[in-house]
């Protein structure tokens, strides 16, 4: 994953914003994936 950041940062703006008090979680495997369907709902 960092390097792929380096990547896109020799062609494009790479930014950060601060996500204090946002619920959110990292898709890593399948499993987490149905956790990130189910919390993007909520988003809506």
């Amino acid at each position: 994953f960092p390097s792929a950041v380096g990547s896109l940062a020799k062609t494009i703006d790479v930014t950060t914003i601060a996500i204090n008090g946002i619920r959110w979680c990292e898709v890593d495997f399948p499993v987490d994936l149905q956790q990130a369907r189910q919390l993007a709902a909520e988003w809506e």
